[in-house]
């Protein structure tokens, strides 16, 4: 079975392996799966997607990766500023919860094609 949608509401964060991104960024379609990850990569981004917020990554056109909850914050508060919406844009900020936890995040972004 596919379900084609862009909301996270059904993604479950304990069955990530079935994901798939699909894009048109020309005539042709692409898609591209989820990465094999395990271990303690699989459980940071499992523990993370539990939030829905978090989730809109991997439906996002692009993605902004920050430490913590305070730039996730700061940038979601500057956008309006700046005249940028990065809601109706489809960048996903999301913070991956310390400096020393980005490269899960990285091969997911990385192997899902999805611009960071």
């Amino acid at each position: 079975m596919f379900v084609l949608t862009h909301s996270p509401y059904f993604i479950d964060p304990n069955h990530l392996a079935g994901v798939s991104r699909m894009w048109m960024p020309d005539d042709r379609a692409r898609i591209a799966q989820f990465p094999k990850l395990e271990g303690e990569e699989l459980a940071l981004l499992r523990e993370s997607f539990r939030e829905l917020r978090q989730r809109e990554l991997l439906s996002a056109r692009a993605a902004l990766l920050v430490e913590g909850q305070t730039e996730e914050a700061f940038l979601q508060s500057i956008g309006p500023r700046i005249d940028l919406d990065v809601d109706a844009h489809g960048i996903s900020v999301v913070s991956v919860g310390g400096q020393d936890r980005y490269m899960p995040y990285l091969r997911l972004v990385e192997e899902m094609q999805i611009p960071y």
